[in-house]
């Protein structure tokens, strides 16, 4: 005897576990399609679905952060095109059991104010609500407190890797600076289970070594020093501190601020926690038996 547990966790959407053998196997996510009167298979499970539904799966293809409102994007805060050209390539996102890097953080003025997640197979159109968003400077992640909320949310469809959608998610300039943001997709998505990962920000950090300190403010002015008063780079340059094309004298007086402020910053490295998720509580239930 084989028992399917149907949670619909709103209207048209839900995820699939079944229970055969005294074993649990999650068949992933499904969603209404039609009236008609048809049968379907988990395929992962070879199981049943109730009549007019179907096994559906979407996933993440890449996590991307990105400078907005920065010379790369042409100073543009609104979400569009322009956006691509302003993703920090040296930049990756924390995920769960990683111990986090210089290439999960970023150095920019303005701290975490956009990042962008690829999606392959959506079960419908993102909203903010498909996400939960919280920050904190601790190993602690469960003492961290809920973001800042998001100033837009726009998806592109096949502007992602590989023609993906992307979604691209953006904050108010320095509203999330020198701590870490944990984004989690849930599986209204059409995720088999939620999705974990962090970017974070340390203003003014040249060095990648979790630290504002004069040694940064150091390393820009004997760079000036050497190439002139200011010169052209690229946008992963860790001396651009504002991300406006150019090592200047400006970069360097944003770090002497920060040291003339606070005597120095800090960003806490950590090694993400594992996510052992439950499943989501039902809105509704079906319960289904099949020889």
């Amino acid at each position: 005897m084989t028992n399917i547990s149907a949670y619909i966790s709103f209207p048209n959407r839900g995820h699939i576990k079944s229970h055969k053998n005294n074993s649990t196997i999650e068949c992933g996510s499904f969603k209404r399609v039609g009236m008609k009167k048809l049968l379907f298979f988990c395929f992962s499970a070879g199981l049943l679905l109730p009549a007019g539904w179907q096994a559906h799966s979407a996933d993440i293809v890449s996590y991307k952060i990105f400078y907005n409102s920065s010379a790369w994007d042409n100073n543009d805060a609104n979400i569009n095109s322009f956006d691509d050209a302003a993703i920090a390539t040296d930049k990756t996102a924390l995920l769960p059991g990683q111990t986090s890097a210089f290439v999960n953080f970023t150095s920019y003025d303005l701290g975490i104010n956009g990042i962008m997640i690829d999606f392959s197979g959506l079960a419908d159109t993102p909203s903010l609500s498909d996400f939960t968003f919280i920050v904190g400077n601790s190993s602690d992640v469960d003492s961290w407190v809920a973001a800042p909320t998001p100033s837009d949310l726009t998806v592109r469809s096949g502007a992602g890797a590989g023609g993906s959608d992307r979604v691209t998610i953006t904050w108010n300039d320095d509203a999330i600076e020198d701590q870490w943001l944990q984004v989690t997709a849930l599986t209204t998505l059409g995720l088999a289970k939620p999705i974990v990962f962090y970017f974070g920000n340390l203003v003014g950090d040249v060095t990648g070594d979790g630290q504002v300190t004069p040694i940064d403010y150091l390393i820009i002015i004997n760079a000036l020093n050497d190439e002139g008063s200011s010169y052209s780079t690229d946008i992963n340059d860790p001396l651009d501190i504002n991300r406006d094309g150019w090592v200047s004298p400006l970069d360097s007086l944003l770090i002497s601020n920060i040291l003339n402020s606070s005597g120095s910053t800090s960003l806490v490295m950590f090694t993400a926690p594992e996510t052992h998720t439950p499943f989501p509580v039902p809105a509704l239930m079906l319960l289904l038996s099949s020889e």
